[in-house]
């Protein structure tokens, strides 16, 4: 088992499960559904809607059945914060203003 930052404990499958490139297509996923939403929102305004706004439930359950067992209240918390955190990662910000996002490929999008 690994420590978080608050120091509990996450899954050592989970950490594994976690990396950057499973995070990026969890944003990805979001992105394509929720650009629009987004779109001219500042980094402070897309960090809030998220923490207050969004059903983080898919990406909990998509990840307990990567995983194959239930997740923590702990393992929630960390999914959900980097999740959020992978999203604001690929977003592309001109004066602070959400403007795209990057998916998987490389490629910025930027309206639909």
């Amino acid at each position: 088992m690994l420590k978080t930052k608050n120091m509990t404990k996450i899954g050592k499958d989970l950490e594994n499960l976690l990396t950057s490139d499973y995070k990026d297509a969890m944003a990805e996923s979001h992105m394509t559904a929720w650009f629009e939403r987004h779109q001219g929102q500042t980094k402070d305004e897309l960090s809030f809607d998220l923490n207050v706004n969004h059903d983080d439930s898919l990406e909990i359950e998509n990840t307990e059945s990567e995983l194959g067992r239930e997740l923590t209240d702990t393992e929630i918390d960390h999914v959900v914060d980097e999740f959020h955190s992978a999203i604001i990662d690929n977003v592309e910000l001109v004066d602070n203003v959400v403007v795209g996002w990057w998916d998987t490929c490389g490629s910025l999008n930027e309206t639909f």
